[in-house]
């Protein structure tokens, strides 16, 4: 380990190996004095490794003075640490504090992982009245924040190039590290081994893993299965649930016998029915930005998994998977080719055991462990 310190300003770091959080934080544990600056805390997984953790919490009042208390943590620890740089999350907060410690003198290094919107919820969903007000708060941050990270000494980006242009970012420029996410890939494919207890009925089994919601694609899908007309045929749904989905949600579970909707589960059981899928689905829509320059975890845990792969065609998606080869992939909100995709899928396992085999080797090069010391060679390049 390196005696070199580093800061940390997230808004929290949450378990899980291949979250992007959870592997930035664990890689600088490994390899510098990490100390922790947030508003939730870090997983326990990380407590022990971490040189310090400092918790603001969760009241209104200190949602709204965070960038304050996070500067004033951050220059205690300056007094009595050489702290080579500070290492700022995407949350408007932490970027603005970075901003002003940088003005201060510290190098920063913006990581704004796959969150073009800096973590703000811009799907239009329903929000409380604090949740309103919060909105309002960040949004204003947000303007602000947008504009500073044109003097970060490096910007980390886990999304598609494209969407620099709208934070007044040249994405040519030489301070912009473009990387994806990614997976464990030993530990994933581990998982899927001891998990590997798919059965040879007659159903061919499409997995679907992440947030269940009608914003997600996942209607063109339900209606691509209605055009097949056919019953051998099953979708399993596994991811969080949203209140706000309630009576599309009950619309599936009161027609659709051919669709499970498991909800939120723990990580290895997610990968179990990735084991047990004979088809693995990524549908979204070019209509919310975020989805257009994603390069989603699920597709990289599918690859791993060594499992066929039918994906909308984005721009972030169509970087780590190759048409035809590795995946399949069908043009956004587009139910025929969705159906045209998944019936072909089901009716040649041949092809779909070779598109497994490519997608197992194309996963390499996205394993976490390459991609942090890519990001970490940058940063001391830059700083």
């Amino acid at each position: 380990m390196s005696n070199r310190t580093v800061l940390f300003l997230f808004q929290q770091v949450k378990c899980g190996r291949n979250k992007s959080q959870y592997q930035r934080a664990q890689y600088a544990c490994q390899h510098y004095e990490t100390h922790f600056i947030t508003r939730r805390g870090i997983c326990s997984e990380l407590e022990d490794d971490a040189a310090t953790v400092h918790t603001a919490g969760e009241t209104t009042f200190m949602r709204f003075v965070l960038p304050i208390w996070m500067i004033y943590t951050a220059l205690k620890i300056v007094r009595s640490h050489d702290v080579a740089y500070t290492h700022t999350d995407y949350s408007p907060q932490a970027l603005l504090a970075g901003y002003c410690l940088h003005l201060a003198g510290l190098p920063w290094v913006a990581d704004i992982f796959d969150s073009p919107h800096f973590g703000i919820d811009l799907e239009g969903m329903p929000q409380s009245p604090g949740r309103v007000i919060a909105r309002i708060y960040n949004n204003g941050l947000l303007a602000i924040t947008r504009r500073t990270l044109k003097h970060a000494n490096l910007v980390v980006i886990a999304l598609a190039p494209g969407i620099l242009s709208s934070y007044d970012i040249n994405p040519d420029r030489d301070n912009v590290l473009y990387t994806t996410n990614g997976t464990d890939v030993d530990y994933t494919s581990r998982q899927i081994v001891q998990w590997d207890d798919h059965t040879t009925d007659d159903l061919v089994t499409l997995a679907y893993i992440g947030p269940i919601r009608e914003q997600r694609g996942l209607q063109q899908v339900l209606d691509a299965i209605s055009q097949l007309d056919r019953d051998d045929i099953e979708l399993r749904l596994v991811g969080p649930l949203r209140q706000q989905n309630d009576d599309w949600l009950s619309n599936i579970r009161n027609q659709r016998h051919d669709v499970t909707v498991l909800g939120r589960v723990p990580h290895p059981d997610a990968l179990k029915e990735i084991s047990n899928a004979d088809i693995c689905l990524c549908p979204l829509t070019d209509s919310i930005e975020n989805y257009q320059y994603s390069y989603p975890v699920k597709v990289f845990e599918y690859m791993a998994a060594g499992k066929p792969i039918i994906a909308t065609e984005l721009d972030g998606v169509s970087q780590i998977v190759t048409d035809q080869e590795s995946a399949i992939l069908v043009p956004p909100d587009n139910s025929d080719e969705w159906a045209t995709a998944i019936e072909d899928l089901a009716d040649t396992p041949t092809r779909r055991e070779l598109l497994g085999e490519t997608a197992r080797e194309e996963v390499k090069q996205y394993d976490w462990g390459r991609i942090n010391d890519k990001i970490w060679e940058a940063i001391e390049v830059e700083i």
